[in-house]
């Protein structure tokens, strides 16, 4: 085997993890996003690429921003919906009406 293939054989096969690591990543946030379990990564690494996978990939961000507001973290909120109207969406089209008091 040549060097080149060697290095070929490498890269292919580091491809083929990460896509596969992300199609992982990607089942654990939709599980946690459709089971409202998104606490169990607020305080691991992976936090902030599930809000970016339901921002970006998902355009859903509704079930995140309940949970936000269940524990008061305003913070949080401001900066997940930042992040949303800043990729392009339309917010009062996505969020459901429950987040919102009657006058």
């Amino acid at each position: 085997m040549t060097c080149t293939t060697c290095a070929v054989y490498v890269v292919s096969s580091l491809w083929i993890d990460v896509v596969f690591s992300l199609q992982i990543h990607h089942v654990v946030y939709d599980h946690a996003d459709e089971y409202k379990l998104h606490d169990l990564l607020r305080s691991t690494k992976y936090f902030g690429s599930m809000v970016w996978y339901l921002v970006t990939v998902k355009n859903s961000i509704a079930g995140l921003l309940k949970d936000m507001l269940s524990r008061n973290l305003y913070v949080c909120v401001r900066a997940c919906v930042n992040n949303y109207i800043s990729n392009g969406n339309h917010l009062l089209e996505s969020i459901p009406t429950f987040y919102f008091v009657p006058q």
